[in-house]
C-alpha cells in the first residue's frame, strides 16, 4: 500500500528547496542581531544529524564495520532519519547499490550538477539486498521507513511553534547543510568516473567521509578505509564480538 509519508524524491526535493535559503537567512540574522551561539547550535545539530548517517547507516548498518549496542544504533537511526535524506533501509540500499554498480550505467548515485536542486538516484537500479531485507523485518526499522517524513515534518512544526528561531537554527540550517554536504559528496567524489579522495571538503563539512578512494578499496574497515571526524567516536560505542 502506498504510504504517503515514506521520504520519496518529490519529498527530498521539496525540502531541499525550502530549506536552503535558510543558511543565508541564519548567517544574516546572526551578522546582524543575534548571537553567534546560535550558528554554534546548528554547527552541534548538523554533525549529529550526518554523523548519524555516516556512523549509523554508513559504516554500521551498509557495511557492518562495527558493532555496538542495540539502543545505540537505533537512537542514530532515528536521528539520520531526521535529515530529510530517507529511511536508514532506503539509505543502506542505495548506497550498497552504489559499491556494487560504482560508476557505471547502474549506479543508484548520478553524478551530475543537478543533484544540488533536484534530490535524485536512479530508480529500479538492483532488488534489496539481504541486509534491506533484514532491516525491513524488523518492525522498528519498518516504521522508520514508513512514517520518516512525517518525523521529520512533526520535529520541524514542533520546534516551529516553540520558537521560530528555533526551527530555523537547530532544525532548517542542518537539514540544509546536510544536504549539501551530500550533493557534494555525490556530485564531486566520483567525477572522472573513479571515486576520488578530496581531503579540503573535510574542512567545510566535518562530518562527511571525503578520503572515498580508501573507501571503495576497503569499505568494511573505518581504521584504514576513508577517514571522517565521526570515525574517532567508533571506539567509544563499539562492541566487542
Amino acid at each position: 500500500m502506498y504510504n504517503a509519508f515514506v521520504i520519496t524524491g518529490r519529498w527530498q526535493t521539496a525540502a531541499n528547496l525550502a530549506t536552503i535559503p535558510s543558511i543565508p537567512v541564519g548567517v544574516y540574522l546572526v551578522a546582524t542581531d543575534l548571537s553567534l551561539w546560535w550558528l554554534v547550535v546548528s554547527f552541534v545539530v548538523y554533525m549529529l544529524i550526518h554523523g548519524a548517517m555516516v556512523l549509523g547507516c554508513h559504516m554500521l548498518l551498509s557495511h557492518r564495520a562495527f558493532s555496538t549496542s542495540r539502543w545505540i544504533e537505533r537512537l542514530m537511526a532515528v536521528v539520520s532519519s531526521l535529515s530529510f535524506q530517507g529511511s536508514p533501509a532506503s539509505w543502506v540500499h542505495a548506497h550498497l547499490l552504489h559499491h556494487k554498480h560504482s560508476d557505471t550505467e547502474k549506479d543508484s548515485h548520478i553524478v551530475s550538477w543537478r543533484f544540488f536542486l533536484v534530490k535524485s538516484f536512479r530508480e529500479g537500479a538492483g532488488k534489496p539486498g539481504r541486509i534491506v531485507v533484514d532491516l525491513m523485518r524488523q518492525p522498528f526499522y519498518k516504521a522508520l521507513h514508513q512514517y520518516s517524513a512525517a518525523i521529520c515534518l512533526g520535529v520541524a512544526a514542533a520546534l516551529l511553534i516553540i520558537d521560530p528561531l528555533l526551527f530555523l537554527f537547530a532544525y532548517a540550517i542542518p537539514v540544509s547543510y546536510t544536504f549539501l554536504a551530500v550533493a557534494c559528496s555525490l556530485v564531486f567524489l566520483h567525477r572522472g568516473g573513479r571515486p576520488r579522495d578530496l581531503w579540503f571538503l573535510a574542512v567545510l563539512f566535518p562530518a562527511g567521509e571525503w578520503f572515498h578512494k580508501e573507501h571503495h578499496d576497503r569499505p568494511c574497515d573505518w581504521r584504514k578505509g576513508g577517514w571522517s571526524l565521526c570515525y574517532y567516536l567508533i571506539p567509544f560505542i563499539e562492541e566487542k564480538v
